[in-house]
């Protein structure tokens, strides 16, 4: 383990070489994720044999300053001297990672330091550090004060989130509107592929696939996929160090890819992925010439011309974005290219298809009923045997009644501190509860089962006196508005509060299915005893219900 967090200092981080800088940051960040040096034979560092003019690879944890292409590694390459660590699942991985820090008092000590530990790098909690005072050739041969290690623990990083899809029916529609696109995205983990959707009118068509310019870590791939999912083109040149270009910024060709084709009016997938090149097998300490896909990694720019699909917008026109709606029958209108078909989806499921008329309008109506909450429905349309990328979206509200307080009702008398709060919602609605006590309030939360049941127990004793409770349900992304308060009485004898821990000889007055009972008090209150043996026979119930001439 490594100190963290790790300072890198730009202006004399290699003289302040923009590339080197960010393989500089690369590299101490991967220590403080417990990641050690890449070496090749009996160098430490691979790079640290002077690079041949046309090496063109290195290990971000080795000292690539001299290679236009740097990577994270897992050690594949012949003579590597940390083939046992794979770096991303390292920097990924889910266990708890341990830091330490060396201090003097309140100082951080940055020099060497002197310790028992069986392992002189990864010290552990126990062992002990010392300021050397040994000659210059052997300091730690004589010790000083002690020193303190400080242990801190955290967890690793975590993949970006995938901004595009991997697969053709998931990808990102680009915008060929004007008859040219641009698009950005990152190649975040080995093996990721990601889709965009280009509806063309036909004619000449240029793609280009353009990776970060400076200190890049990805070597690009580039296909053109037809609507059926065959592959009718693909770009992955040689990648070639550029040997006149300075030994302190290397740059090389064909990291990069273009394909410049013709093609027919329709629907096409442009895909973008990482590429390796040669063999890892035949690296040499002075000469990276192979890696693979592993560590071809990175962020990337996605540029293209091609003859824009004349075709109107799909728009929807009603009902407006956020609008109130019933369940159904929810009619959907809106605007199109004049005689195409026009789909409408609610996630993955169609849920309405129709054809728009001579000027261009269409109006749905729903085939399923929408749920409770919101549900955000989109249009596509399809022109002729061209499915248009560009869709239309809207987001409707059925919604949401108040929940249903079964228990308590309104007068009861809750004979426990914890009384149990029950009631009916929509089924796996979200239930906040908020109870009032006088100038004190809780607050609860409860989830719906699939019948629609919830109850809610507070964890803390409800004072005796007048009380009331009030909830909402959510579901969806939609909250109803506030029952109507409901108003009960707390009434526990004296010494019973919190009737849920037992009586006062230690024994426990629930059930032995845990049903709770208003608590007994002592034997001259007999018939809260009988009326406990009652109510348990209606399932427990926690409220004894007040009324006039309740004795007959």
């Amino acid at each position: 383990a490594f100190l963290s967090p790790a300072l890198i200092f730009a202006p004399t981080a290699r003289g302040g070489n923009a590339p080197d800088v960010g393989n500089v940051v690369s590299h101490e960040v991967g220590h403080t994720l417990n990641l050690n040096h890449d070496g090749i034979g009996t160098d430490e560092y691979y790079g640290d044999t002077p690079a041949e003019p046309a090496s063109l690879w290195g290990p971000i944890m080795g000292a690539p300053w001299s290679t236009p292409l740097s990577q994270w590694s897992p050690g594949d390459y012949t003579g590597a001297t940390n083939a046992g660590q794979d770096d991303l699942a390292e920097i990924t991985a889910g266990t708890t990672l341990r830091t330490f820090a060396v201090f003097d008092g309140d100082v951080l000590w940055t020099d060497v330091f002197c310790t028992d530990a069986a392992d002189p790098d990864d010290p552990e909690p126990g062992d002990r550090a010392f300021k050397p005072a040994g000659p210059e050739a052997d300091p730690c041969a004589e010790v000083g004060a002690e020193l303190t290690l400080s242990f801190h623990y955290g967890g690793r990083a975590a993949y970006s989130a995938d901004d595009h899809g991997d697969v053709l029916d998931e990808g990102t529609a680009l915008d060929n509107s004007a008859g040219e696109f641009t698009a950005a995205g990152v190649i975040g983990r080995s093996g990721e592929r990601d889709v965009f959707t280009l509806v063309t009118d036909g004619g000449p068509v240029s793609i280009a696939a353009e990776p970060a310019t400076v200190g890049g870590n990805l070597d690009v791939r580039l296909e053109l996929i037809d609507a059926a999912g065959e592959r009718i083109a693909e770009a992955n040149p040689e990648a070639v160090t550029d040997v006149v270009s300075p030994a302190t910024d290397r740059t090389a060709s064909g990291l990069d890819a273009r394909i410049e084709t013709e093609l027919a009016t329709g629907r096409y997938y442009v895909r973008v992925s990482g590429a390796g090149q040669g063999d890892p097998a035949a690296n040499t300490p002075a000469n990276g010439s192979g890696y693979t896909e592993y560590g071809s990694l990175g962020a990337y720019t996605l540029t293209g011309t091609a003859a824009a699909f004349a075709a109107a917008p799909v728009t929807i026109i009603s009902p407006l974005d956020g609008e109130e709606v019933q369940p159904s029958p929810v009619e959907i209108t809106g605007s199109a290219e004049p005689g195409s078909t026009v789909t409408l989806t609610l996630g993955d499921e169609a849920v309405g298809y129709g054809t728009t008329d001579d000027e261009g309008t269409w109006s749905i109506v729903l085939t399923t009923d929408l749920p409770y909450g919101k549900s955000a429905i989109t249009a596509r349309q399809t022109v002729g045997a061209v499915e248009v990328p560009e869709t239309a979206t809207v987001t409707l509200v059925v919604p949401v009644g108040p929940p249903d307080i079964v228990r308590p009702v309104d007068g009861d008398t809750a004979t426990t501190a914890r009384p149990t709060f029950s009631g009916e919602a929509l089924p796996g609605a979200a239930v906040e509860l908020n109870i009032t006590c006088g100038e004190d309030t809780w607050s609860g939360a409860a989830t719906a089962d699939g019948e629609g049941a919830w109850s809610f127990a507070p964890e803390q004793d409800l004072p005796n006196g007048v009380c009331s409770v009030t909830a909402v349900q959510s579901v969806n992304g939609a909250t109803s508005a506030q029952t109507a308060a409901v108003s009960f009485t707390v009434d526990v004898a004296t010494g019973d509060e919190g009737g849920d821990h037992g009586d006062d000889h230690g024994e426990d007055p629930e059930d032995d299915e845990g049903g709770d009972l208003p608590d007994t008090g002592t034997s001259a209150n007999s018939w809260l005893l009988l009326a406990g043996v009652l109510l348990l026979g209606l399932g427990g119930a926690l409220y004894a219900r007040t009324r006039q001439g309740a004795a007959g």
